[in-house]
């Protein structure tokens, strides 16, 4: 079973405050059901992992564990078992088809490092925290001539590129690109034409 990994608020149309945890794949369709029954999409807030939720009564009700798993809340909160008649039911929307993407860090040496759209943060300090604690561990990646693939909405290209300033694509870095695909990245080439003057 995919993990929960989004929580929704939203306010019905009689003003009460709702929530709801879903699997990642099911937020779009689970967005469109919210305002197929009416609730207006200002109202609607979604907040994504990392979340750190405590049970506030951990001592009295939960034999002292504090933390609630976050990617299993409904089943923190409700129980594996199937919900009850009359009890809460978990959320049935359409499962959207992840599509597969390139988003993701490229080492000098060429290596690809790969995650989600709008999770290079994360990965940035899953990488650096192996050698150490940054405060801002995408430039520090950047810093040390990492590449970034990245959307590239608003450039009429599925994928950008980046690097830090100073920086110059290495052989590898291009030979990951070409091997992905993405060699037209836009930012790409502006790398490229930096680099041939120097050479």
């Amino acid at each position: 079973m995919e993990m929960t990994s989004w929580v929704f608020m939203w306010e019905d149309r009689d003003g009460e405050r709702r929530w709801e945890a879903v699997q990642r794949s099911q937020t779009k369709g689970f967005v469109e059901k919210l305002i197929h029954d009416g609730v207006h999409p200002a109202t609607i807030m979604v907040a994504y992992s990392p979340i750190l939720f405590h049970w506030y009564f951990a001592e009295e009700f939960h034999n002292g564990l504090s933390d609630v798993n976050f990617h299993r809340i409904n089943e923190e909160i409700y129980g594996s078992a199937e919900a009850q008649e009359g009890g809460h039911k978990l959320v049935d929307v359409p499962v959207e088809k992840k599509e597969e993407t390139k988003f993701g860090w490229i080492a000098p040496d060429g290596r690809f490092f790969g995650c989600d759209y709008g999770g290079h943060s994360h990965l940035a300090g899953e990488i650096v925290g192996q050698i150490q604690d940054i405060r801002d561990p995408e430039r520090h990646l950047e810093d040390l001539g990492w590449g970034k693939v990245f959307s590239g909405s608003g450039t009429a290209r599925r994928y950008s590129f980046g690097m830090g300033s100073e920086k110059q694509i290495t052989d590898e870095q291009l030979r990951t690109l070409i091997a992905l695909g993405i060699d037209d990245a836009y930012g790409v080439s502006a790398y490229l034409w930096k680099r041939s003057k120097t050479k």
